[in-house]
């Protein structure tokens, strides 16, 4: 008998489940660094009870003096709303008849699909978790006027084939031509600034938040507005949106406001690979080096002794000192294929052809965001 739909659907169940579970956690670090937690959600709201001020019933008496008058703590709930990412994937009917005696072999030429999507949603995945949830993956720097070629902030997040919004421009990327232009399918009127994000259809996706979400001090986090809200803020080291340099004294500085939070140190230093090797530079130019062994024996560059961690998706000018603790993922449920009716494959319509979905429905959510701190505003170019 041929392999049919049925039959490999056992096969994708029993092959491809259980790994995607393992790889969403390997090879991307805030992936790997970010707690996993599925029992704090119930229903459409994930809410999260915050301590907002301390018990203000203290002070001293004289003998035979009134006592302080009795307080109590006070609480507010933090609320999240969880979001759907989707990875979808099709294959012809062709390709399935080539292998039709031979439901192994079909695993097989399957495999490089499955696989490939799987990597490529752990690094949207990756990516989503290092932005601040506004969906914007680079804007348009200097391009005016109805163009093919446009120039951007940054290609990072670019790729050949992706379906995207200019402002309200529908496009699609031909190519990616440098870090820092592509080339449209047709032209599109644009100008400088124009915000450039991930589309379906004409709409514009809708992304979870991310760790610039939770490290910030005037945003609105968990429906918290922060910026009356001492008790929910990261402290932020910026520089009034100008670059500047890294210094020694601005990493003390950023090492102290979460030690002054928590009387701990960071866990890590949180950055793009550019800032890791500025600060390198910096060590260099004082004649010092500080290092520590990773596991494998890799080296890792240490400020005060706390490890750097960088990340390809990491911000932008942008050094985290994060306590991981004091924030996480909340999911629906684990990474799966999207086969509630029992099938992993479904017919695309009018098109010999089966198609694949994995989902993914979670929340960045913090538990205490102020024992966090961030530098920001820093150029990533290492001093001549």
């Amino acid at each position: 008998m041929g392999a049919t739909t049925t039959t490999v659907d056992k096969i994708l169940k029993e092959k491809y489940v259980g790994p995607i579970q393992e790889a969403m956690t390997q090879g991307r670090v805030l992936l790997e660094k970010m707690d996993r937690n599925s029992e704090d959600y119930d229903g459409k709201k994930i809410v999260i009870p915050v301590n907002s001020a301390r018990n203000a019933g203290l002070g001293g008496a004289a003998e035979d003096g009134t006592l302080p008058t009795a307080g109590s703590q006070a609480y507010v709930d933090a609320t999240y709303t969880p979001e759907a990412v989707y990875g979808r994937g099709q294959i012809s009917g062709h390709a399935m008849r080539h292998s039709k005696t031979d439901a192994g072999s079909f695993a097989r030429a399957l495999d490089r699909e499955l696989r490939n999507l799987e990597r490529d949603f752990k690094n949207d995945c990756n990516r989503i978790l290092n932005g601040n949830g506004d969906e914007i993956l680079t804007r348009v720097n200097g391009t005016t006027g109805s163009q093919t070629a446009i120039t951007v902030d940054s290609t990072r997040f670019l790729n050949a084939g992706d379906t995207i919004l200019i402002d309200t421009d529908s496009a699609t990327i031909s190519s990616v031509d440098s870090d820092t232009t592509i080339t449209i399918s047709s032209a599109v009127t644009v100008a400088d600034n124009d915000a450039v994000k991930r589309r379906i259809g004409s709409t514009t996706v809708v992304e979870p938040d991310g760790i610039q979400n939770v490290i910030d001090d005037d945003n609105t986090f968990g429906t918290i507005d922060r910026t009356s809200a001492l008790y929910w803020q990261a402290k932020v080291l910026d520089n009034g949106g100008t670059l500047r340099d890294l210094g020694l004294d601005d990493m003390d500085q950023l090492t102290r406001e979460v030690e002054k939070r928590t009387n701990e140190m960071p866990d890590n230093f949180y950055c793009k690979q550019e800032l890791r090797d500025v600060y390198g530079a910096l060590l260099q130019a004082d004649k010092r080096y500080n290092s520590t062994t990773l596991s494998g024996g890799k080296k890792n560059l240490t400020h005060n002794d706390v490890p750097f961690l960088t990340d390809f998706h990491a911000a932008d000018n942008t050094i985290f000192a994060p306590k991981w603790s004091s924030f996480g993922l909340v999911e629906a449920g684990p990474v799966d294929f999207m086969d509630k009716d029992g099938s992993t494959l479904s017919r695309v319509v009018n098109k010999d052809a089966y198609e694949y979905t994995l989902v993914w429905e979670f929340q960045t959510v913090g538990y205490n965001p102020r024992e966090n701190a961030s530098l920001t505003d820093l150029s990533e170019t290492v001093p001549a």
